[in-house]
């Protein structure tokens, strides 16, 4: 019987590229949550009105 596809081992460059997808993964939602804090933190320093002082209405509960 001979091995499928998915028995076999993987190669050590297809576990770096998974390890790199992964990583670049984890890379971008950093860079997001970093940029959305220091979007907030600028906005907060102005003086500016952000999240529940701003007065803009959140999503109303339909249950």
């Amino acid at each position: 019987m001979e091995p499928t596809p998915r028995e076999t081992p993987s190669t050590p460059r297809n576990r770096r590229g998974l390890i790199l997808v992964i990583v670049a993964i984890f890379a971008i939602v950093g860079i997001i949550f970093i940029g959305m804090n220091l979007s907030h933190l600028r906005e907060s320093e102005r003086g500016e009105a952000v999240g529940n002082e701003s007065g803009v209405p959140g999503p109303e509960n339909t249950r």
